[in-house]
């Protein structure tokens, strides 16, 4: 059988399977594979004296061919089985002139469903060059280029068009704003392809910026503004039982994004009453986007939102991005009460220790927001402070120093960040 299936290996339409069931040699799958690598197969490389796959191998309990091929209470030692899936032929000791002329009369038989490149769905097309290859599609469109023809394709992938008609315009700007406020790439809402369809600047994520770029897209991409980058200033007020949102900007923004742990269900836009506003609570989160279908900018770089009953927020459980006139992100410097705690993606942070546990010396990642005075150091369990790692003035950003410990007992201590009235706390083992 060797001989045979050298010849016919690189013809997808033929398939040789081993039937594994021997009365006179009861061996287990494992033992059977191991004969056939040990008789083809030079151990560990590629076959010995054929330049063949090695055929299918099949086994099963009960003599499983014999059922299916056996007359007479006899099985013959070769069955030959057509497209249909009929026994077209069978014998013993096959020879290999026989074998193949059987395969020839088959796949003559078979005709243009057996072919290397067949066009199984007939519309002129054969399979490789088919882009649609399961559905009659003669004139093989494929307006989103994903290499599905548009006959059977349930995706067009064209941004920003999320309900899939081929065209942009405020149905899908609506649906957009809809999909952010229902969770964005998490919502349970919304297909896959719509989705992808709204994330138009492909960066993963659903959000205003999207939302902007694809006003623009509608507006023939109209803008008047210019590509640097904004800085904005986001500073948190609570007034009462309100928390008041400032921003200032020192270039045009028109849109805006928050997104709050909690249910808020009143959030109101000082002024700029040329803006939508849409907001949505699910799921302990609260949605807002504010927006121009015109692209207008928020008046005077500036705007003040409120959250109502909002004075116990988290401040730090907040996100806000806000986008400029192009659909990109503002940098942000965000306060509460003037106090800085986040700037860009700088916040207030002691982020890491390691190796932790380590010996001798470990390194310690921390950042902060803005430029300002720090103390790094480290107590012992009782509370007293043991060691000062950095004291001193430290800008905005991410920073490391190495604390090495050499000096110290085996134990449990705790490093300790502190700027004005903040301070962060993190857990570190000395194992010597």
């Amino acid at each position: 059988m060797d001989k045979i299936n050298d010849i016919w290996a690189d013809n997808d339409a033929v398939v040789n399977i081993t039937e594994l069931n021997d009365p006179n040699q009861p061996y287990s799958c494992s033992q059977w594979g191991d004969e056939y690598e040990d008789e083809h197969y030079v151990s560990g490389g590629g076959p010995l004296g054929h330049d063949h796959d090695p055929p299918l191998i099949v086994s099963g309990p009960n003599w499983g061919m014999f059922d299916m091929f056996n007359t007479g209470n006899a099985s013959p030692s070769n069955a030959w089985i057509d497209h249909t899936m009929t026994v077209y032929y069978k014998t013993n000791n096959t020879g290999y002139y026989l074998a193949n002329i059987k395969f020839e009369d088959m796949l003559e038989n078979c005709g243009a469903l057996c072919d290397s490149n067949p066009d199984i769905d007939e519309d002129g097309v054969s399979i490789d060059d088919d882009n649609c290859p399961n559905d009659y599609n003669p004139n093989q469109g494929d307006s989103d280029g994903d290499e599905i023809g548009d006959e059977c394709d349930d995706c067009h992938n064209l941004l920003g068009d999320i309900n899939d008609d081929q065209v942009h315009d405020i149905l899908d700007i609506v649906n957009v704003v809809n999909l952010i406020l229902d969770g964005g790439m998490s919502s349970d809402e919304f297909t896959d392809c719509e989705k992808g369809d709204a994330d138009l600047n492909e960066d993963g994520i659903a959000n205003i910026l999207d939302v902007i770029q694809l006003i623009n897209l509608i507006l023939d991409n109209r803008i008047a503004d210019s590509n640097i980058i904004g800085k904005a200033d986001v500073d948190f007020q609570t007034i009462g039982n309100d928390l008041y949102i400032n921003i200032d900007s020192d270039k045009d923004f028109s849109g805006v994004q928050l997104s709050i742990m909690g249910e808020f269900f009143n959030i109101e836009l000082l002024n700029n009453s040329h803006i939508e506003l849409s907001s949505k609570s699910n799921n302990g989160i609260t949605r807002m986007i504010a927006y121009s279908l015109l692209n207008d900018s928020f008046d005077g770089h500036n705007a003040t939102f409120i959250v109502r009953d909002a004075e116990n927020i988290d401040i730090t459980a907040l996100d806000i991005i806000i986008s400029d006139k192009n659909g990109n992100s503002v940098i942000t410097t965000q306060s509460m009460n003037s106090d800085v705690y986040q700037s860009g993606p700088y916040k207030f942070e002691l982020s890491s220790i390691y190796p932790n546990p380590f010996n001798p010396a470990t390194e310690i990642n921390f950042s902060v927001p803005s430029d300002s005075y720090v103390r790094l150091s480290v107590y012992n369990v009782q509370g007293q402070e043991v060691d000062v790692i950095h004291e001193g003035f430290q800008s905005s950003g991410a920073h490391s120093y190495t604390w090495n410990a050499s000096d110290m007992s085996s134990g449990v201590y705790y490093v300790r960040l502190v700027s004005g009235n903040k301070a962060k706390t993190m857990k570190a083992v000395l194992m010597k």
